[in-house]
């Protein structure tokens, strides 16, 4: 590992020759063109993109094409209580890809491929869409951290935290989610508030307002991400900042009305569709997830079930560096542990605190800037040599685990324990770095080499375009005019758009709503996964009961029945173990595990006859 260190660092000292900049958009540029995956299984990715689609190319909000495209299956779907067919997923990320898709459009028609939407120019361009704003993200986060500790540390830390947080698999293996999209708008919205804190015109309190209510649009839950405001409120008054300037204290509570009403049109898209669909303005699908006084705040940190630090363990150092920021400005520090207790608390309250088939936890994929802050402000408290070893061996850790997902032995939908042989099979492919190209290389939407080299190259170009923004983002964030023009356009757009989507959506059919029901079931397959997860840690009655879950959620299922007649048959109850092996044999008579299982009971049973 010493001698891994120490050529690293010979290594990035000759590339440092090269601009800081020149480095990102080179090193960001080829690993897209290697890497880069259009994924778009259903339902996650699938659904998000079927916005997108749905409003670009019919006009309206009726998901059944795209469906029936992703082959999406029958419980992964229903019918709202108001006759629409469901998507649950938030519909941010889709509009911010609506420009990509208009470039797909013009590309389709230009090469004389199909112009339905789901054809190759649109799902490359939207990819390169989403590396651009991730890389467009990379740039802002780089340029604020330079600014307050050089070029050196910056690099170190946004490059370390790229590779070592879940943002580089999100970025090329899991795009076509929100998360990669989110990191953009998370960081710009975290990056507009720093550089205003403190003095704030109207227009950048309408920019945060728009910028908070985008982010929420893309995942609901960062709205707890504006707890930062609070903070800055709370500290300010606690300054006397409010009392020594009356005219101050009345300017901040007009910018945060003004910042309310932008939070407000921003999200007023998705008010729209939840008013249609079902019956409500205010409805939020999922919500029945929560256990908010039951958060898992332990195992989703510790636990190798996707566990945030054992995957990622250099958000752990980030964490801490926050700490470190708190001495030099504490509004910055103090909010942005804020909002990372926040995420804590809401990604460990959720019933499914694993994130489903999740690197690491991908719910904390967009906070990675507030990890490559806190990780330069380690680097600058000194020992650096010492924080970068751990930086970089805790980095390598995390990209060891995502060449093992990519060749199939860390499968991220089924729980794989930490143990001997996991850790022998990790072993192994750390010596084999031969397996690491082939295993990395992504489809880019299954196009060819040249036009993958295209894309690669405009990538480039447009990124150098992202960097001389990022540079000079604080003098374009105090030009009033060109704020709310941009403010008022995106939005506009954006409401436009889902409005005359809404209108023109039509319930289903009566026979289609008979065939899918209105009863959401797709959890049925994470608690089956947890059930499997807690019954490898032989938490037996906890493992029951995620396995009814499941059972109660689709019957039809035979699988869940299995491990039900399995709990029973390690209780000792031989009895209800072999009505659930019965069970399931009756729904699948060529379920060859459940078979097994019922031999296998029978024969400890005619043992104990013996006894």
């Amino acid at each position: 590992m010493i001698i891994l260190y120490r050529g690293s660092i010979k290594l990035f000292r000759a590339i440092m020759k090269f601009s800081h900049a020149t480095i990102l958009i080179v090193l960001f540029s080829i690993l897209s063109f290697w890497m880069a995956n259009a994924y778009f299984a259903p339902p996650d990715f699938a659904a998000y993109y079927s916005y997108t689609r749905s409003l670009l190319h019919d006009g309206d909000l009726d998901f059944s094409d795209e469906y029936e495209h992703f082959e999406f299956q029958k419980h992964m779907l229903y019918i709202t209580g108001k006759g629409y067919l469901s998507n649950d997923w938030p519909m941010g990320a889709g509009l911010l890809w609506s420009g990509f898709y208009l470039l797909g459009s013009v590309a389709a028609r230009f090469f004389g491929s199909e112009t339905n939407g789901f054809s190759q120019p649109y799902f490359s361009l939207v990819l390169t869409g989403i590396l651009f704003y991730v890389g467009s993200g990379l740039f802002a986060a780089y340029h604020f951290l330079r600014k307050r500790y050089g070029a050196k540390i910056s690099l170190w830390s946004v490059l370390l935290c790229f590779f070592g947080t879940p943002l580089l698999f999100y970025t090329f293996y899991g795009a076509l989610m929100s998360h990669a999209t989110g990191f953009f708008i998370v960081t710009l919205f975290i990056i507009v508030w720093a550089e205003t804190i403190k003095e704030r015109t109207p227009a950048q309190w309408a920019l945060l307002g728009a910028l908070g209510g985008i982010m929420t649009l893309t995942r609901p839950q960062h709205i707890a991400t504006l707890i930062v405001l609070l903070v800055e409120a709370f500290i300010k008054h606690r300054e006397g900042a409010f009392k020594s300037r009356a005219d101050y204290a009345a300017q901040y509570i007009k910018g945060a009305l003004v910042a309310f009403a932008a939070f407000i049109f921003a999200l007023l898209p998705l008010f729209f569709y939840w008013s249609k669909f079902f019956g409500n303005p205010f409805h939020m699908p999922k919500l029945e997830e929560m256990r908010w006084f039951r958060p898992a705040i332990f195992e989703m940190l510790f636990s190798d079930y996707h566990g945030l630090l054992p995957w990622t363990p250099i958000v752990l150092l980030g964490a801490l560096g926050l700490f470190l920021l708190w001495k030099k400005e504490r509004i910055l520090a103090a909010g942005l542990i804020a909002a990372l207790l926040m995420q804590i608390y809401i990604n460990s309250a959720n019933e499914v605190w694993w994130a489903g088939g999740s690197f690491s936890n991908r719910r904390f994929t967009e906070y990675g800037f507030i990890f490559m802050l806190g990780l330069a402000a380690l680097f600058s408290e000194g020992r650096m040599k010492f924080w970068l070893i751990s930086a970089i061996l805790f980095s390598a850790w995390s990209f060891l685990l995502v060449i093992a997902e990519r060749l199939g032995f860390n499968t991220l939908d089924h729980y794989i324990p930490w143990n001997k042989t996991f850790f022998y099979e990790m072993t192994a492919l750390l010596v084999a770095p031969w397996r690491w190209f082939p295993a990395l290389w992504g489809d880019y939407a299954k196009i060819s080499i040249i036009y993958r080299i295209i894309l690669a190259l405009l990538l480039a170009n447009a990124l150098v375009f992202a960097d001389y923004i990022a540079a000079h983002l604080k003098n374009y964030i105090n030009r009033k005019r060109l704020v709310l023009a941009l403010i008022i356009t995106v939005l506009l757009f954006f409401n436009i758009l889902v409005l005359v989507g809404v209108v023109r959506t039509r319930p289903q059919p009566p026979e289609i709503a008979a065939l899918l029901g209105q009863s959401n079931r797709f959890l049925w397959f994470n608690y089956y996964e947890y059930g499997y997860y807690l019954l490898s840690k032989k938490r037996l009655h906890k493992a029951l009961a995620a396995f009814q879950k499941a059972h109660d959620l689709m019957p039809s299922q035979p699988q869940p029945l299995r491990y039900l007649g399995t709990i029973y048959e390690e209780l000792g109850d031989y009895d209800k173990a072999e009505k659930y092996y019965l069970d399931a044999f009756a729904l699948d008579p060529k379920y060859q595990n459940v078979r097994i299982s019922l031999d296998r009971l029978r024969a400890k049973r005619r043992m104990n006859q013996f006894r």
